[in-house]
């Protein structure tokens, strides 16, 4: 874990969140989920930063043949039970009411979004990728927090490192027409292929969303590292293809 790229949006409150580096081996094989080494390697992690696995419900994503990638699960003390019962949560999206638990989700590129009401002490993780983006889960997880007797001014927000705007490079992207994705991307000709390639400000994008549901811009923080680039994170697009990182959200 790398002490300077830990969120501190936090700080002051009773939300602990923490992002796991190379130095702390991989959080996942995506070919062998079981693989004993990454249990290993979470519950190091995990004791750690004094975070007890026992307490901790991994978050599973995985896409069906709907495609849905804005599924949002509500965790209260009915469904907490059921889901400590089958260790996990498959959702791109998981809110949280009630202390004493935490969610655990391996990334790399993508961007692992933390929300969290002081207030009303609810706190939420989202795994945001391209596909999650574009159908909007950061906007949907807003209106549940309000549903649930948040006000938008009071929720804080982090986004990992991540793929920022000039590694995250797309072959096609259909949401360039979209008023809501001007200048929030750039589209660049390959000069030894010729082919147009576009790179996406995923969290600018995700930025602007928040500010639209009335989220304060100082109640933002936005990692500045670059998993593509840095020595120091696994990334799908460098070539980590099996690793993830690890990002841990618990309420005390």
């Amino acid at each position: 874990m790398i002490s300077r790229d830990q969120p501190t949006i936090f700080n002051n409150t009773t939300l602990s969140v923490a992002i796991s580096s190379r130095v702390d081996r991989s959080m996942l094989n995506r070919l062998q989920p079981g693989d004993e080494r990454v249990k290993q390697a979470r519950r190091d992690f995990l004791y750690g930063i004094n975070i007890s696995p026992k307490n901790i419900l991994s978050q599973w994503i995985t896409y069906g043949e709907a495609e849905t990638y804005d599924d949002i699960y509500l965790l209260d003390a009915t469904a907490r039970q059921q889901a400590i019962r089958v260790g996990g949560i498959r959702a791109d999206g998981i809110i949280v009411q009630g202390s004493g638990v935490g969610i655990f989700l391996p990334v790399a590129d993508c961007i692992a979004t933390v929300l969290y009401d002081p207030v009303r002490r609810i706190f939420g993780l989202l795994h945001m990728g391209r596909h999650s983006t574009l159908t909007s889960i950061l906007p949907n997880a807003i209106k549940q927090f309000i549903n649930l007797g948040t006000k938008p001014d009071d929720i804080k927000v982090w986004m990992s490192p991540h793929a920022q705007r000039n590694s995250y490079v797309l072959r096609y992207f259909t949401a360039r027409s979209q008023p809501a994705w001007q200048g929030f991307y750039d589209e660049k000709v390959d000069s030894n292929s010729g082919e147009t390639l576009f790179y996406i400000d995923m969290a600018g994008y995700n930025r602007q969303q928040l500010l639209n549901a009335g989220v304060n811009a100082n109640n933002i923080q936005i990692s500045t590292v670059d998993t593509v680039t840095s020595e120091n994170y696994f990334s799908h697009s460098a070539g980590d293809i099996l690793g993830r990182n690890g990002v841990v959200a618990y309420l005390a």
